[in-house]
């Protein structure tokens, strides 16, 4: 009815996640070991390193373990499907995430969807926005996301999806290294880098996380 009367462009949506506190005492719980659920991303980005290292001439990677990864979860006696969650500047507790996406016109709500509080808000990012494109049949131009969702799952979707992803500032992490990446100059003709002193350097292979080593 909204898109009917106008109201919905489909062309800039924002999308952020509010926490929602559950009924149960963040003192009754139990350890639970969980199944860590293998990112699809991965598969994307073993595609991505296996094309590289065969155009640079490279033998391909062996496959990647497929031994499934376990992890100790805080859960609730009382609420076993809320999360525990323990953010900066944010309550400790167990929590449910709310995650809405709107539209940028008139913030008319397209999606809203709800995980335990322990669950990133990259996580479902991906999955709910290629529901909410093909549920409305959108076609945006730009996303508008805080700093949270600029993660490289994230950011390769969009980029594969031809739409622009405008996150928040996050602040680069500090290291002990003279030569930022910002002080080296990206040759796109060369597809090679250059050194503060101008020299170019020299590749030497694709790591498995998709790094181009030189």
């Amino acid at each position: 009815q909204a898109m009917s009367k106008g109201l919905v462009a489909g062309q800039e949506l924002f999308t952020d996640s509010t926490h929602l506190k559950a009924n149960a005492n963040k003192n009754k719980h139990t350890n639970k070991v969980t199944a860590v659920r293998a990112s699809t991303y991965l598969d994307m980005l073993d595609e991505d390193v296996a094309l590289d290292r065969e155009k640079a001439g490279k033998k391909p990677l062996k496959a990647r373990e497929s031994e499934p990864k376990t992890k100790n979860t805080k859960t609730s006696t009382t609420d076993p499907e809320s999360g525990f969650m323990t953010r900066d500047n944010k309550p400790q507790g167990f929590f449910y995430l709310d995650h809405r996406t709107v539209d940028g016109q008139h913030g008319i709500i397209l999606d809203t969807y709800t995980t335990a509080g322990n669950i990133n808000d990259s996580q479902p990012y991906v999955q709910r926005l290629d529901y909410t494109l093909a549920t409305f049949q959108l076609n945006p131009i730009a996303v508008g996301l805080d700093a949270g969702y600029f993660t490289a799952p994230v950011a390769e979707s969009l980029e594969r999806r031809a739409i622009l992803g405008v996150f928040g500032y996050r602040r680069p992490s500090r290291t002990k290294n003279t030569f930022k990446k910002k002080h080296f100059t990206y040759d796109a003709q060369r597809d090679s880098y250059q050194c503060p002193n101008g020299q170019e350097l020299l590749y030497k292979t694709t790591s498995r996380d998709a790094y181009r080593e030189y």
